[in-house]
C-alpha cells in the first residue's frame, strides 16, 4: 500500500509525508502521520502524530493525538 514519500504542507509547516494507496490497505494496517492516503475519489491527510487504523471490514478509523 506504501507508494513513496512526498513533501506536504501540514499543520503550518512542511513535512515528509508517506503516501499510501487506500484500496491496498488491509485490515490491521496502521498509518501514522504525517501521511497522505490516496484514492481516485478522495484524499485523506493524516496530520503529524495522528493515526489511521484499518478494521476488519477495511473501514478507516482516524485517531487524533
Amino acid at each position: 500500500a506504501h507508494k513513496g514519500v512526498r513533501e506536504a504542507y501540514v499543520a503550518g509547516r512542511w513535512h515528509k509525508a508517506n503516501l499510501y494507496e487506500m484500496d491496498l490497505l488491509q485490515p490491521g494496517h496502521e498509518v501514522i502521520g504525517p501521511a497522505i492516503i490516496e484514492h481516485p475519489a478522495t484524499t485523506l491527510v493524516v496530520h503529524p502524530q495522528d493515526r489511521v487504523f484499518v478494521d476488519e471490514w477495511t473501514l478507516l478509523h482516524y485517531s487524533h493525538a
